[in-house]
Order: C-alpha cells, then structure tokens, then sequence
C-alpha cells in the first residue's frame, strides 16, 4: 500500500519537471493593440498554456482582463460595445449626465484665471479625453478579481504585471501589488489623451514611455521558461479622418508627440531574451501574424493564424 502514494509522487514529479512555464508580453501600440486579443485566442485554440502576462499601456488593459479570468471571446464583445466607444471618445451615458458638473462651453486651450487675493495662475491642459466613464468601468471589471486576490497579482486567475511611467521621478512603476483597476489605468494614461493618475504620490502615465515592451519585467519576475510577445508598437495604420477636423487634429498631435517622447526609451529597454515576437505583416492584414524569434526584425519567423477580433 505505501508503495502507491509513493508512484503517485514520481508521477507528479515528473509531470511537473517535463512542464514549461509559458509567458506572454503584450506592448501598447494604441487601438492596434486589439490584436493582442486574437493572439490569445490563436494560442488557448492551440492549447498553448498562458502561465504568466505582462503589458504596458494597451496590452495592459487586454492582460489585466485576461488575468482577470476573462476569456479571450469575452474582452473582444467589451472592445466591441458601444460603451467601449464612448469611452475611448471621452464621453458619458446620457442617463448619468446629470450628475456631473458641466462647464460652460469654451472652445479655448489655455485658460487664465485672476484671483483677486492670489498671483496669476495659469490653467493648461493635461487631456483630450474624459476619463470619467473609463474609471468607473475598469473598477467595476476589476474590482472582484482584485479582492479575490486580496490585491496581490501573484494570486490573479493568470499571475500578471504592468508597466507605468512615473513622471514624478521619471523612472518606470512596476505593479506586482494593489488595486489592478489603478494599475492598468496608470498604464494605459496615454499622454495628452487621458489624464495621468496619482499613485502614493506620483503622478503615472503610460507605461510605453519608459518600456512599450515588458519582456524583461515578465521574466524578471516570474522566470518562465518560454517567452511569446504581441508587438504591435510602432505599426499602426495611418491616422484616419480629414486633416481640418478637430478630433483628428488632436489625436495626430497627440500621437506624434508621444511617439516622439517614446522613441528612445525603446531602444534602451531592447532585450535579447529567447522571445518569440509575433507581429502585424501588414497595416491592414488582421488574419496572419508573424513570428520572430529573438529581437531582431530581420531573424527567420514562422506564421500563425490570428482569428478576426
């Protein structure tokens, strides 16, 4: 009878020393970054195990989702609502309107306001966008899985990390520990577009600033023993909409100026772990990416079929 628990143990032992550990990095790479939900769908339909993710800026909210316990089918019906389109526009259901203070309308970008008792105080713009209604949904979404967890990502459905910019003390904010709603909106606070968020004291923005492509946090903190990364920074279509419209003309000056900030850091933060980088083949081709092993874009890839997100 011992002899059973004991063959029972080596089994297990050996099961467990054949396991790899597989690790997924998803950079930003703002609305493009949606391809990072047909990649996981792609690696769950080939039964490829997710152990551990990490993102920054867009992979942020797609990894934090996904190590919420969502299913790659469910965070692509979140992307694709309505009220996920209101969000990204900045707005506000109608029904809840009343409940926020309203500005008189103003078409200006600076304000200057005179106290009476004080100097002169100049009011600028940190964002295009209202983050609002985005707040409120991302704590509504995470809220649970973060409690469950008792707010430590080690003990998330997918053990996750994410990647801010400290602008405070210009330096990248790692998140291992607290709420996962403020972590994934400090990352994903595009500049100029959603206003940066204050954690203990630091104001955050978006991770990409710093490292758009976190391969070296994942396998700093969890080692795994396979790395597969969705790079999709840098390789989004041109931007849509005609050049005298107000919203283009935002969001052309806020990319541009972001891209700007960001361009160094990433080739500072370039890593050559064994990585397997699947990216876009082409602006407009969502069926196809392809894999590159290594951080060089010119090392020998092999395709893999990415289904329509």
């Amino acid at each position: 009878m011992p002899r059973i628990p004991s063959l029972f143990l080596l089994l297990v032992l050996a099961l467990s020393v054949n396991a790899q550990r597989v690790g997924i990095v998803l950079s930003g790479g703002g609305a493009v970054g949606m391809v990072h939900i047909g990649v996981l769908k792609a690696l769950e339909e080939n039964d490829i195990p997710i152990d551990c993710i990490a993102g920054s800026s867009m992979g942020a909210p797609i990894g934090g989702m996904y190590a919420a316990g969502y299913s790659p089918s469910e965070i692509d019906s979140v992307f694709n609502t309505d009220l996920n389109k209101l969000m990204a526009r900045g707005g506000i259901e109608d029904e809840y309107m009343y409940y926020f203070k309203q500005d008189a309308p103003d078409a200006s970008l600076v304000t200057v306001k005179l106290d009476l008792d004080t100097t002169i105080q100049l009011s600028l713009p940190t964002n295009l966008r209202s983050p609002v209604l985005i707040d409120f949904e991302q704590m509504r979404s995470f809220a649970p899985a973060s409690a469950a967890a008792k707010y430590d990502m080690d003990s998330l459905f997918v053990p996750f990390r994410c990647v801010a910019s400290d602008i405070t003390a210009n330096r990248p904010v790692i998140f291992s520990k607290g709420d996962l709603a403020q972590a994934v909106r400090a990352s994903m606070s595009y500049p100029f577009y959603f206003k940066p968020i204050r954690v203990d004291g630091h104001l955050m923005m978006d991770g990409g600033l710093f490292n758009n492509f976190p391969s070296d946090v994942l396998y700093n903190a969890f080692l795994p023993d396979a790395i597969i990364g969705s790079n999709v920074g840098n390789n989004g279509p041109p931007q849509r909409g005609r050049p005298d419209e107000p919203v283009a003309r935002d969001d052309a000056a806020a990319n541009g100026l972001y891209h700007s900030m960001r361009a160094q850091r990433d080739r500072a933060t370039a890593k050559r772990y064994d990585v397997v980088r699947f990216q876009r083949s082409g602006h407009h081709d969502r069926g196809r990416l392809q894999g590159h092993h290594g951080t060089n874009a010119g090392d020998q890839g092999d395709d893999l079929e990415i289904p329509d997100c």
